[in-house]
């Protein structure tokens, strides 16, 4: 039984057939004003004339493909093609009927075009690879697609073999003969074969003769052919409805200078649908949505006609995107080919403009050869995807919506509320880039697919993918998950902890000093990569091998940092960041040009090794001392380094109070004896005679637990017997920590800051 789709705005229900350029822009600027219905049999709008920049770079789609919902978000989208129009409603093919009283109609050109965004990047994909895999290339038609294509091709890959063959006398039939000759020009001076006059016969190639012959009897080879001719108007559903009438010879339907379709008053028709004479356009197509919607909108509001707008073509203007650099114009007094008209339409194909109009985020690709993709949102990964962000396309590969300080993890299993520091949704800190919540599966020389399909293309690749670990996937799920330890480990009277390193020594000692035990050995994370490119850059043990700019072994643009690498070193927090700066920065200088010398060197530091023992103690290992205690544990127990790590992504550092109790638990507990006698030799008196009580009331017992006796009354003491003031304890006690201290503060600065303490001291 057929669904009848009520509305509830009378006067004001909007029908909307075709998501095209036009009927796309059209259903987003009346969704605030009306209750809009889009019927598409399609889920997505694309950029259609981007569609070729897209074969050569399949990642270019993932902003040229767009789901309806992402821009219209007011209304409502039916999937399904319109199959007939009565006086007041649409029946689509699943048989919904929708009621309108304004009716737009954009449905341009039949295409077959699949019906989810995820298939059509899959298309996408598939068309990339078949010109990859071929040596030479057929392109049949010579209008702009043809012509389009065979220069994406052309550019990407100089290597192969281009031929274009048109029926017609010339290229670009729908331009003047100058446009089409500097076009003709091109394409042969980037050795693209051009054959005029002369179709295909596509059946003559078996599936093992890759052998076409064309109608003029010539004989071309080719790995395989793209057919790129015009596709004919989706108005022939139109000639059995109540339009049936307003329809011209060629199929196209007659409209007046208000854009309604003639003798209606509440139906309009905008794009290449129309009878207008004019060049098809998607600019153009544009301007009729703008004009139709300020008609509606009049319209509901109850203007009267003579406030409608008026559409009038303007001067025309058409512009051939050659490839990434260069473009043929045509303007009314001029026509001009090469990087100067690029410059407007080349580089970005106007997808910026187009994503705009709709209320979308402009994705820069102006950064041409400075996409950087960073697999892994962990220490590492996160950090060089911050840095990179500013100066580069950015997209940020990880599994997870969140970065995890993973050293303080254990801290949020005896406090679950500690883990709203250290679990960061990484678009707190990576705002500029983009974030694909997805596993990587593969890699290949220039792209790099994820489990769900996408395929993101790179100029620099960052591996940083760490350890494997099976992580919840929402930053809510993660607190949620270290609240159920917390409860865990209270219900519990005994704890079992399996494992004695790092991980199972600071979990005991957290819960020890909160209740009491436990930890986990973790397998590197770089096994997928050994059915990639990066297969033979995997040693023994599976970490990649680096070269000491920690670019990937016989790699010029791929970088590994983090756990997954081979260098001979501590795998530590600390050193993964270490290597993202070095990687940051020599991405930053070849994306600018620079020369191999201004490459940074990373350079393995003096190792420093600090396992948190509870809230107030650590045992910690330099290069010249093992320590262990509170004086240790100042570095890192009390903040777990959570403070410093947020500061480096751009966020509040919340650092927790800085008064440490270990540090007073340690001055009040150094045993020193009060003096007795003068303090300078040539007193005669002593400062503390006659002061028994100067430092407050006798202490019951002393921070060694030696009974301290009550104070005496004044006239039993004894006179007490002179000694020296500054004994060989006083100095170990006084100057023994300092030292120590000192020694440790050095240290870290110079593991933390080297280039800086070079500076410094000249080193």
């Amino acid at each position: 039984m057929a669904g009848i789709v009520s509305t509830p705005k009378q006067g004001k229900r909007v029908v909307v057939i075709g998501g095209g350029v036009a009927g796309s822009l059209a259903a987003k600027l009346l969704q605030a004003d009306a209750d809009v219905t889009l019927i598409d049999p399609k889920e997505y709008f694309e950029i259609t004339w981007a569609s070729l920049r897209s074969m050569v770079e399949p990642s270019f789609a993932e902003r040229t493909v767009i789901n309806h919902k992402n821009y219209f978000k007011k209304g409502r989208v039916v999937t399904s093609p319109a199959i007939n129009i009565t006086e007041s409603d649409v029946m689509t093919k699943d048989g919904a009927v929708i009621g309108y009283d304004y009716l737009v109609i954009a449905t341009g050109h039949n295409d077959l075009f699949p019906k989810t965004r995820q298939e059509k990047l899959s298309q996408y994909q598939a068309e990339y690879e078949k010109i990859v895999s071929s040596q030479s290339v057929l392109i049949v038609g010579g209008g702009p697609s043809g012509v389009e294509l065979a220069a994406e091709i052309a550019v990407d890959f100089p290597e192969k073999k281009v031929t274009l063959v048109h029926k017609g006398p010339r290229l670009l039939e729908f331009v003047g003969e100058k446009a089409a000759d500097k076009a003709f020009d091109w394409l042969e001076s980037k050795k693209v074969e051009v054959i005029l006059n002369q179709s295909v016969d596509l059946s003559s190639a078996s599936d093992g003769n890759k052998t076409y012959r064309t109608s003029g009897g010539e004989t071309i080879h080719a790995d395989c052919h793209f057919l790129c001719v015009g596709k004919p108007l989706a108005s022939q559903w139109l000639s059995g409805t109540v339009l049936k009438d307003s329809l011209d010879g060629k199929g196209r339907v007659m409209v007046d200078e208000h854009l309604r379709v003639k003798d209606r008053k509440n139906v309009f028709a905008i794009g290449d649908i129309t009878n207008i004479p004019e060049m098809k356009q998607g600019y153009i197509a544009e301007s009729h949505a703008n004009v139709a919607v300020k008609n509606i909108k009049v319209m509901m509001s109850g203007g009267k006609k003579k406030r409608l707008s008026t559409y009038k073509p303007g001067s025309e203007i058409a512009i051939v995107s050659l490839g990434r650099r260069d473009s043929v114009a045509q303007f009314p007094f001029v026509t001009v080919v090469g990087c100067l008209p690029g410059l407007i339409k080349s580089k970005d194909l106007f997808v910026g403009k187009t994503r705009k109009a709709r209320g979308l985020r402009i994705v820069s690709t102006s950064k041409q050869g400075k996409r950087v993709v960073v697999i892994g949102g962990g220490v590492a990964g996160s950090l060089a995807a911050k840095l990179l962000q500013a100066d580069a396309d950015v997209t940020l590969i990880d599994p997870k919506e969140y970065f995890e300080i993973t050293w303080a993890s254990l801290r949020s299993m005896v406090e679950p509320s500690f883990a709203e520091r250290t679990v960061i949704n990484h678009k707190n800190y990576f705002k500029k880039g983009r974030v694909v919540t997805s596993p990587a599966i593969n890699i290949t020389e220039s792209d790099v697919t994820t489990k769900d399909g996408a395929v993101i293309g790179y100029d620099y690749l960052v591996v940083a993918t760490g350890h494997n670990d099976l992580l919840p996937k929402t930053r809510q799920e993660k607190l949620s998950q270290y609240q159920a330890e917390y409860e865990k480990i209270i219900s519990s009277q005994s704890v079992l902890i399996v494992g004695g390193g790092p991980s199972g020594v600071e979990l005991a000692a957290e819960i020890a000093v909160d209740f009491p035990e436990k930890k986990v050995t973790l397998p590197l994370a770089s096994q997928w990569l050994s059915g990639t490119v990066l297969k033979d850059s995997l040693d023994g043990k599976g970490r990649v091998m680096v070269d000491e700019h920690l670019r990937v072994k016989d790699r010029k643009n791929v970088f590994a940092i983090g756990d997954i690498t081979n260098i001979p070193e501590m795998k530590q927090g600390y050193i993964a960041e270490s290597h993202a700066n070095v990687a940051v920065k020599n991405i930053k200088v070849m994306m600018s040009g620079g020369k191999k010398k201004r490459l940074s060197t990373y350079k393995p530091g003096s190792e420093i090794a600090i396992v948190s023992l509870g809230r107030r103690d650590s045992v910690a290992q330099f290069p010249f001392v093992t320590v262990v205690g509170c004086l240790p544990g100042l570095i890192k127990s009390k903040d777990l380094f959570v403070g410093k790590t947020r500061k480096a992504r751009g966020l509040s550092p919340k650092l927790v109070q800085v008064w440490s109790e270990c540090w007073f638990a340690y001055v009040i507990c150094v045993y020193l004896e009060i003096p007795q006698s003068t303090q300078l030799g040539g007193q005669p008196k002593s400062s503390f005679e006659g002061n028994l009580n100067l430092c407050g009331l006798p202490l019951q017992e002393s921070c060694f637990r030696y009974h301290a006796p009550s104070a005496p009354e004044e006239h039993h003491l004894k006179p007490p017997k002179r000694e020296q003031v500054l004994n060989w304890k006083a100095v170990a006690m006084g100057y023994g920590p300092g030292v120590l201290f000192g020694l440790v503060i050095g240290q870290v600065l110079y593991s933390y800051k080297p280039v800086l303490f070079y500076k410094l001291f000249r080193l």
